[in-house]
C-alpha cells in the first residue's frame, strides 16, 4: 500500500471517530433566567455541560453509571412551571442481564434510565392537598401532561428537573429518540432505554401500540372534585384488554418482554413486571430523601 492510501486511511479514521464521538456526547449549553425587579428576563449562560456515561457489563449485570446531563438540546430552565435549574448527578445503577416476569407487579417510582443516562420518572412531586400523617401515597397526584398538553415546565423531550437539579422524562424523550434513529431505519420500534427490572423500553416510531388505561367517567368524590379530566393519576383505570399493552405498558413482542413509552397515559410505564434492582428504589439523585 502506498504511502499516499496509508495516511488517507488515517485521515478517514481519525474523523470518523471524532464524528461519533461528537454524536453520542455532544456539548449543549444550559441557561436560565434571571428576573430583575421590572420582571424584565435576561438569559443567562451559567454552563457548558457534557454528558457523560459509562456502562459496565459483567456476566450477569449492566453497571451504568451516568451524570445525568442528556445527549441532546433540553428547554432553559428555571422557566415558568418549573423553578429549577439543571446540574450533574451521581447515578449508580444496575440492572439485571436476564429478566423474569413475576406473579405481581411492583409500583415504580424511578422507572429505569435511558440509553443516555437519563431517568425515566413516571409520577410527579405535585399532590393536591397534604398526604396524610403515615401515608406513603399521594391521594390525588398531578399529572405533567394533560391530555396532549405539556405542564409543569416539561420541554419538547418530556423532560424537566427536580429540585435536586435532575432532568428527567416524563413522557416519550424527542430529543434521544431522533439520537437514536439512522437514516436507513424503517423498524417501528426504537429502544431508548432499560428498566430497573431488565426488560428493554421502546418508543414506537408510528403509535401502534396502544395503552389499556381510560379516563374515569363522572365525577372525583372526594379530593379536587370536578369531572375526571386527567389532571390526576388517579382519573385513569386500567381497562383489561381495551389496548394492545398490559397494566405495566409492557407487551410480549418477538419472543420477548418489553416496555412502551406511549403519547397517552400512562406515557412512562406506572409499574414493573419483574423484579426491580434495589438501586432504582431509593433516589438516583443528589438528595437523600
Amino acid at each position: 500500500m502506498s504511502k499516499y492510501l496509508k495516511n488517507s486511511f488515517k485521515i478517514r479514521n481519525i474523523f470518523l471517530f471524532f464524528l461519533i464521538f461528537n454524536l453520542c456526547f455532544n456539548k449543549h449549553s444550559i441557561a436560565h433566567f434571571d428576573r430583575d425587579k421590572s420582571t424584565i428576563s435576561q438569559i443567562i449562560l451559567i454552563k457548558t455541560l457534557k454528558n457523560n456515561i459509562h456502562i459496565r457489563s459483567t456476566k450477569n449485570f449492566y453497571f451504568i453509571k451516568s451524570n445525568g446531563i442528556p445527549n441532546h438540546k433540553t428547554g432553559v430552565f428555571p422557566t415558568r412551571g418549573n423553578p429549577n435549574k439543571i446540574s450533574e448527578q451521581f447515578h449508580n445503577l444496575r440492572v439485571t442481564k436476564f429478566p423474569k416476569k413475576q406473579k405481581n407487579t411492583t409500583p415504580a417510582r424511578f422507572f429505569g434510565v435511558g440509553l443516555n443516562g437519563i431517568m425515566f420518572v413516571p409520577e410527579t412531586a405535585g399532590c393536591w392537598g397534604q398526604k396524610r400523617r403515615g401515608e406513603k401515597k399521594c391521594a390525588w397526584s398531578k399529572e405533567a401532561i394533560i391530555n396532549g398538553k405539556f405542564t409543569l415546565g416539561l420541554d419538547k423531550n418530556s423532560g424537566h428537573v427536580q429540585r435536586s437539579g435532575m432532568y428527567h422524562y416524563h413522557g416519550i424523550p424527542e430529543g434521544l429518540v431522533e439520537k437514536l434513529k439512522t437514516e436507513n431505519s424503517f423498524e417501528d420500534l426504537t429502544k431508548i432505554g432499560i428498566a430497573a427490572d431488565g426488560f428493554g423500553i421502546y418508543v414506537s416510531n408510528d403509535n401502534k401500540f396502544q395503552s389499556s388505561y381510560k379516563l374515569k367517567q363522572g365525577k372525583r368524590p372526594n379530593g379536587p372534585l370536578g369531572s375526571y379530566d386527567g389532571n390526576y393519576t388517579q382519573d385513569f383505570e386500567f381497562v383489561y384488554d381495551s389496548g394492545d399493552l398490559d397494566k405495566c405498558n409492557g407487551i410480549n413482542f418477538d419472543k420477548k418482554y418489553i416496555y412502551i413509552v406511549t403519547k397517552k397515559f400512562p406515557y412512562i410505564p406506572r409499574c414493573w413486571s419483574g423484579k426491580p434492582d434495589r438501586s432504582f428504589l431509593k433516589r438516583p439523585d443528589n438528595r437523600n430523601n
